[in-house]
């Protein structure tokens, strides 16, 4: 029992120390200030509306990162199974379904989108979910004294 929680405190230990090394480049995103995403090869200031089939935003200000950030915020909300809090990494557009697998990489990003978010924002509900994809996380460690002690399985089949 002492071996799991001892790992356990050192995963988030991990964990706490990447949010707070990376954690001060948030305060920045939000300044006032206009980024030029492309400029034409003959520097004139006028990019072409596509590149390939991508669209160029030619500017930024703070609302469409505001907006963009809540439309992300709303997908990572729909990701997440209800039961198991964990992540699905497919979604099937024609059906409007997600796989039934539950994945742990996929949540541990999420979790910590989450922490970012709830960093940026303070709304508790962004915090409690990234608890409780967190518990979903460690509920996928290896806690056997066999083989593979402490590693986790890649996914689960979502209930």
């Amino acid at each position: 029992m002492k071996k799991n929680r001892n790992l356990i405190y050192g995963i988030l230990a991990v964990f706490v120390l990447v949010v707070a090394v990376i954690g001060y480049k948030t305060s920045s995103i939000f300044q006032e200030q206009n980024l030029n995403f492309i400029v034409s090869k003959d520097d004139s200031k006028q990019p072409p509306e596509f590149i390939g089939d991508m669209v160029v935003i030619r500017e930024l200000d703070k609302a469409l990162i505001r907006q963009k950030i809540e439309q992300g915020r709303e997908y990572l909300f729909r990701v997440i199974d209800e039961k198991e809090n964990g992540a699905h990494k497919y979604y099937y557009a024609l059906d409007d379904s997600f796989e039934n697998r539950l994945h742990t990489i996929y949540t541990s990003t999420l979790t910590y989108t989450l922490l970012k978010l709830y960093d940026l924002e303070k709304d508790p509900l962004l915090l409690n979910q990234a608890l409780k994809s967190g518990e979903f996380i460690l509920s996928m460690q290896n806690k056997e004294e066999a083989k593979a002690y402490g590693a986790f399985y890649y996914s689960s089949l979502s209930v």
